[in-house]
Order: structure tokens, then C-alpha cells, then sequence
């Protein structure tokens, strides 16, 4: 029996839905979690002397395998007004779901297990790891407050951890969204005395979208108009579309992916490529549990989703 998990605001995304859809046409056994809808979903882990049981919808679930669509992300559940301690109830729920994570941890966890996939999310030593495997990558990768930046010079300024959020508003005392952006500065400075991801700014006219299923790549590319920008940025403040068309990923490129999805311990990812102005192929995520059915054409998302149905099965 496979266990589904997908964090979502609304209780079950379109991509999850479309995966769900096909596991029922093969009359494959699942259970799906929300973790943000625990209480909805009804779970309940329960142990008993020598024995640990979970029940999903009142129905006892005894996975084999847990497909992990998305990270846990307990930090941005919109809590109900009637919770008192919104912190408090993310921490409990995150231990609940800390408590699922080793009570099945016999289980076989795709793309990988949580600490290969928070490892795989962490670009210090994702670009480590990239390089090694004869990957291009950002030139240089600083976590750092500005005033221990060795660094004065045009740098690129990015998010330090998940680019969205929920989080208290000090000024108006209530719980707010907020997106975060990367943005491009002339001179490493900062008067926000926070602690930032500065990265060497990459000139490029294109961005290669990719997803892996195993040893099957796909890709797609987007032609950017501005050298130096953010997806999101494009995205979510600026209200642009961008459009992803079919795109032939070099196998050299190919196989140096599948070497780092080897070397990270992972079997799906959406990874993501810059071309810069001297056409190399700079690599810049792997996204370990990326988005595909928002970017992919409907024969390509067919393709992937009777791949991913094929690995859960296997």
C-alpha cells in the first residue's frame, strides 16, 4: 500500500488529484495525507506495547512505500482564528508528523528520505555535490550577515530558506503571507541585519526547466528577457506569464544529472538550468519534490505521471 503525502492549502492539489487518478485506474491501494489537514483527514497514530498502528479515515494503513510530492511544511499552515498560539499549533503538528517520519521510517520513501531531500534543498552542499559531478554552478555561494561578507562587488541577493511563508507582523500584530524575491544588487549591502544567501549574478537569456523520474528527463526552457531576474519575481510580483515550450537538454547535461540524483539519493526532482550570455549550461536547483504539472504539456504530464505510478509500484 502506498502513503501520499502533499501539503497543500487546498485539500488535495491538481497535481496530486491527476496521480490519485491514474493509481485508481490501476487499482493500486493508497492512502493520501494532507498535512494540513490532519484533523480532516482523521490521523491517528496509535501505539501499544510493541505495537505502533495508523489509521487514515478510520481505515488501518500499513504502507510499504510513502511518496513525498512536497515537503512537510508546517511553518505556512493558515491557522483557524479560534487558535489561540498559532506557533504552538505548527510545533504540535510538526511532531506529529516527526513521529509519523519514524514510525515508518522501514518504509521506502520517495524521492528519498527527509534528510536526503532537506540535504538536496540546501545549496551549499547541493552546489558542492553538483561540481563534483562536473556540473557548472554559481561561481560562489555565501550564507552570511553583509558585515562578514568578504565581498564588494555585484552580487545576487537570495532568500534563506522557503520563499514563502506565514509569519507574525509585529507592526500590525496579526499573521501574514509573505513571499520573499531574490534580487540583483550593484554592491554586497544590507540594512536589515538578517542573514542572506549571496550568490555570483549570472547573465542569462534562457532557464531549462527539467523533471527526472529515475533515468527519464524531460525538459522545457523559457526565454527571459531580462539577463538578471527571478522567476518569482516575473511570477508573483510582476503578474507575468511565462511561457515553457519543449526543450532538447544536451545528454551530456543528462548524464551529470543523473549522477547527482545518484549521488543525492534521489529518484524525482524538477532540476533547473540557467544559459548564460557565453552558452553554458549553469545549474542552479534540483528541487527534489518540484512542481510538473503547472509547467509540462498534457502529453508530457501523461508521460510522467505513468513514469512516477511506475516507480511507486516497482
Amino acid at each position: 500500500m502506498i502513503l501520499l503525502f502533499s501539503s497543500s492549502f487546498i485539500e488535495i492539489d491538481p497535481q496530486i488529484d491527476f496521480l490519485i487518478s491514474r493509481l485508481k485506474e490501476r487499482k493500486i491501494l493508497y492512502h493520501f495525507v494532507n498535512p494540513y489537514f490532519l484533523e480532516k483527514n482523521n490521523v491517528v497514530l496509535c501505539q501499544e506495547k510493541s505495537k505502533i498502528s495508523l489509521t487514515i479515515n478510520n481505515e488501518k494503513a500499513t504502507p510499504t512505500l510513502i511518496y513525498m510530492a512536497n515537503l512537510w511544511r508546517t511553518d505556512c499552515i493558515n491557522v483557524l482564528t479560534n487558535i489561540k498560539y498559532p506557533s504552538v499549533f505548527r510545533s504540535r503538528i510538526q511532531q506529529f508528523l516527526q513521529d509519523m517520519r519514524f514510525v515508518l521510517d522501514q518504509c521506502t520513501w520517495v524521492p528519498g528520505n527527509i534528510i536526503d531531500l532537506e540535504k538536496s534543498d540546501s545549496k551549499p552542499f547541493l552546489f558542492r555535490e553538483a561540481y563534483n559531478v562536473g556540473l557548472k554552478t554559481p561561481l560562489f555561494t555565501y550564507n552570511a550577515f553583509v558585515n562578514n561578507l568578504p565581498l564588494k562587488k555585484a552580487v545576487y541577493r537570495k532568500n534563506l530558506g522557503y520563499p514563502f511563508t506565514i509569519s507574525l507582523n509585529t507592526e500590525k500584530g496579526i499573521e501574514v503571507g509573505v513571499t520573499t524575491t531574490n534580487i540583483f544588487q550593484e554592491m554586497a549591502e544590507d540594512n536589515t541585519h538578517q542573514p542572506w544567501q549571496w550568490q555570483e549574478p549570472i547573465e542569462s537569456y534562457d532557464q531549462i526547466r527539467c523533471f527526472i523520474v529515475n533515468d527519464t528527463v524531460w525538459s522545457i526552457h523559457w526565454h527571459r528577457d531580462e539577463k538578471i531576474t527571478d522567476f518569482r519575481l516575473i511570477n508573483n510580483v510582476y503578474d507575468k506569464e511565462t511561457t515553457w515550450t519543449p526543450f532538447k537538454l544536451p545528454q551530456e547535461e543528462i548524464q551529470k544529472l543523473l549522477n547527482l540524483m545518484k549521488k543525492m539519493n534521489i529518484s524525482v526532482a524538477a532540476p533547473e538550468f540557467l544559459i548564460s550570455l557565453k552558452d553554458e549550461f549553469i545549474f542552479i536547483d534540483l528541487n527534489p519534490c518540484g512542481d510538473w504539472f503547472g509547467f509540462f504539456g498534457e502529453d508530457i504530464k501523461e508521460e510522467i505521471v505513468e513514469k512516477l505510478v511506475n516507480l511507486l509500484i516497482q
